[in-house]
């Protein structure tokens, strides 16, 4: 999601802050964003604005504590995971958000693409294999002759379809008259 994000505002005007930096003193980061973007709210925010926002935020506000060990996936996307945290990471720095780090993101938002088809083929496949075994387990349809579907038509409107074409489907299922 974060490759496709970060693509899709390339080129607008955008500030990249960490989150471990908020955590650690949001102070910082938002100053920071305040004056890039020249934003009055908080380059005119009083003490008491600040206050409050020191008493909401929670600086052990840590929702995932999970690890690479804590979950199972795939070994290629745990790397290109990891190479999109770092190359992310980078877009925060002074000198990050650059052609040179839009590139790796490009190549790795096209090797997470690639991965997905492949999954997607994989997956793909499993289900049409499991969906050929399934119905090889059902009975097959009955034919005319046991009583299927066709004797089931009205004559009257099978009398519509002619002769040679009903000749010819007779022919195509196997059957005689």
């Amino acid at each position: 999601m974060m490759l496709h994000t970060e693509r899709s505002t390339r080129g607008s005007v955008r500030a990249f802050v960490r989150y471990g930096d908020l955590l650690q003193d949001w102070t910082v980061p938002v100053f920071g964003v305040g004056q890039r973007f020249d934003l009055d709210a908080v380059k005119s925010a009083s003490a008491n604005d600040i206050r409050a926002v020191h008493q909401f935020i929670d600086p052990n506000l840590r929702r995932v504590q999970l690890t690479w060990d804590d979950v199972q996936v795939p070994r290629r996307l745990r790397e290109i995971a990891q190479e999109s945290w770092v190359a992310l990471d980078r877009l925060a720095d002074d000198d990050g958000d650059v052609a040179a780090t839009h590139e790796r993101l490009d190549e790795l938002r096209a090797a997470y693409a690639e991965l997905y088809d492949e999954s997607a083929a994989i997956a793909e496949s499993a289900a049409l294999a499991a969906r050929r075994e399934a119905l090889a387990k059902v009975a097959p349809p009955q034919t005319a002759s046991d009583g299927g579907r066709a004797d089931k038509v009205p004559h009257k409107v099978r009398a519509l379809v002619p002769p040679s074409v009903r000749r010819g489907l007779r022919k195509a299922a196997g059957r005689s008259r």
